[in-house]
């Protein structure tokens, strides 16, 4: 998490332009596609965030199961294996560059 440069002392969790360091974002999100993971280097921030555990009815969770194992089936019955990442943050719908998966 970069630093501000107003504010050294602080992360700059929340300013698209500079929260995030975008070209190494973009070369994390083309390792996974890839090779399937996460690279080695990659450090999580995950411990800075609150974590609050939220209850989801039974069906929701049933219904997603269930469409990602469909998706799954399909792209298998293609020649492919997912592996699925999920990227969380309102900030990643800023980033300028559009071919981040090319």
């Amino acid at each position: 998490m970069p630093y501000s440069s107003e504010y050294p002392d602080l992360q700059d969790w929340d300013d698209p332009p500079t929260c995030i360091l975008w070209q190494e974002f973009r070369d994390t999100l083309r390792t996974i596609k890839k090779i399937g993971k996460l690279p080695d280097e990659h450090q999580s921030h995950d411990h800075l965030n609150k974590q609050v555990e939220v209850d989801v009815d039974q069906a929701v969770l049933d219904q997603a199961r269930e469409g990602f194992k469909r998706i799954e089936d399909d792209q298998r019955l293609k020649g492919f294996e997912l592996v699925w990442f999920l990227v969380d943050g309102f900030v990643l719908y800023w980033d300028q560059v559009r071919s981040v998966l090319s």
